[in-house]
């Protein structure tokens, strides 16, 4: 059962990170690339970097005209 309930959310990103245009996948890249680099400028708590890193990337993508 663990199992299952480990792989199904992965499975189910998976999908969804298939379903999108080679420019949306290209900006997604760009901006993961680039929340890597400002994290280790910014160094926020380690409590926080997921927070962090989220925002920086919905920030990003933003500016590149994608939205949630």
């Amino acid at each position: 059962m663990r199992r299952t309930l480990i792989l199904l959310p992965g499975l189910a990103f998976l999908a969804v990170a298939c379903d999108h245009s080679a420019g949306y996948n290209n900006a997604m890249a760009e901006c993961e690339s680039s929340a890597i680099q400002a994290m280790e400028a910014a160094d926020p708590d380690p409590d926080q970097r997921a927070t962090w890193r989220e925002e920086h990337i919905r920030q990003c993508m933003a500016g590149k005209g994608f939205t949630e």
